[in-house]
């Protein structure tokens, strides 16, 4: 099954938003903090600005990820990368390794954009989400704790995150295929 990583339209909206509902319902019954739920502003912007990318399968959206080149925020050297921030799976997919596939995908752009290196965090204490990265070939870095900077998003604040970074390798080759026997779409109220 092959998959396709593009920017996102306005026309994904809906399941843009429905993904992100979703994953924050599932966090919420795992009593995981996350994520909160994001304005709808917001999203658009990253739609806007090519920030936000969709993963693609059969002309189904069953994932997707915001980029960007810079998170000065968080990390504060100029290392050539591409920053992941929402990264999001469809949940009746869950298992099936798409967000690796997302990630993969992502490497390949980062690639042929010159970075050298993907980065993201994620709250310290999501220990399960924090195993998940490193499966994928992402090592910790180190605990940031956020203090109240007014520039920070609300739900950074005082909070600790860990930052964790993964070096792009052109040999690894992408996982493009995965073993899924359902039906593409099936969940999702706007297929």
């Amino acid at each position: 099954m092959m998959f396709k990583l593009q920017p996102a339209q306005i026309t994904h909206m809906n399941n843009i938003m429905w993904l992100f509902r979703e994953a924050r319902k599932w966090h919420m019954e795992m009593n995981v903090s996350q994520w909160p739920l994001f304005e709808l502003d917001r999203v658009l912007e990253d739609i806007d600005q090519g920030r936000l990318l969709v993963l693609m399968k059969d002309q189904h959206v069953v994932g997707g990820v915001t980029l960007t080149e810079t998170d000065p925020l968080i990390w504060t050297d100029n290392t050539p990368a591409f920053y992941i921030h929402r990264l999001v799976v469809a949940r009746y997919l869950k298992g099936q390794d798409i967000g690796s596939v997302i990630v993969d995908l992502v490497e390949q752009r980062a690639i042929t954009s010159g970075k050298s290196v993907l980065r993201l965090d994620c709250w310290a204490n999501n220990d399960r989400l924090k195993r998940y990265y490193e499966r994928i070939g992402f090592r910790k870095i180190r605990d940031l704790a956020m203090g109240e900077a007014p520039s920070l998003p609300a739900h950074y604040r005082n909070s600790t995150t860990t930052l964790f970074e993964r070096q792009c390798d052109e040999a690894r080759t992408p996982r493009q295929s995965v073993s899924y026997a359902g039906t593409w779409g099936y969940a999702s109220p706007f297929f």
